[in-house]
């Protein structure tokens, strides 16, 4: 945060480890406790805000590592498997990763996950719109790919895929989970949804 940001109500500057309120309409800040916002109010600004910062952002599985010293090699390999892996589900060549993160410390054996951070939030979508491609190649590819999601999306998640397991071994049939304006239900397959783009990218 650049050392002249101000609070707009109290026109001074926020401490290092100040976490300003920052409007939605002009992009102004303000301390939390100059907001005027309840404590459940801000915590609902605050999550919503992490969710969106992550709306570019993808997870990618399974993806072979590179075993070169160099980290400029590794990180190209990286790219360039993603972008092969972005073809070859049929999306515009043109979305290509500005950035790729490998996620925890490097263990032999074990592939670290790849977070890949797009321009836009429409291209994220478009690429977990076709994910399910993958499934589909002959043979079916490992890779999978995932939206950036914070931890409490993540444990609502689990628990709603516990529930559809639990429901389907007790003999419901067609069960699936969908997303409606953002949250996760778990539904009959023939059931239709209408989920928009940045929805779908904070829920999944």
């Amino acid at each position: 945060m650049s050392a002249d940001t101000k609070c707009i109500v109290r026109d001074t500057r926020f401490a290092e480890l100040d976490l300003p309120i920052k409007c939605d309409g002009c992009a102004t800040l303000v301390h939390n406790k100059c907001s005027g916002l309840t404590a459940s109010e801000i915590k609902c600004v605050s999550l919503k805000n992490r969710t969106l910062n992550r709306a570019t952002n993808l997870i990618f599985y399974n993806i072979q590592e590179c075993d070169s010293n160099q980290s400029d090699d590794r990180i190209s390999r990286d790219i360039n498997q993603i972008n092969n892996t972005i073809k070859s589900i049929g999306v515009d060549s043109e979305i290509v990763p500005l950035k790729v993160i490998r996620l925890g410390r490097y263990q032999s054996g074990k592939l670290r996950p790849i977070k890949a951070v797009f321009s836009t939030a429409s291209n994220t979508f478009d690429i977990l719109k076709n994910k399910r491609k993958l499934s589909l190649q002959v043979p079916p590819s490992r890779i999978n790919i995932s939206s950036d999601r914070i931890l409490l999306q993540r444990d609502s998640m689990k628990k709603l895929r516990d529930e559809l397991a639990a429901r389907s071994s007790n003999g419901e049939t067609g069960l699936i989970i969908k997303f409606f304006k953002g949250v996760p239900r778990i539904v009959k397959n023939l059931e239709d949804s209408t989920s928009k783009p940045q929805d779908f990218l904070n829920s999944m």
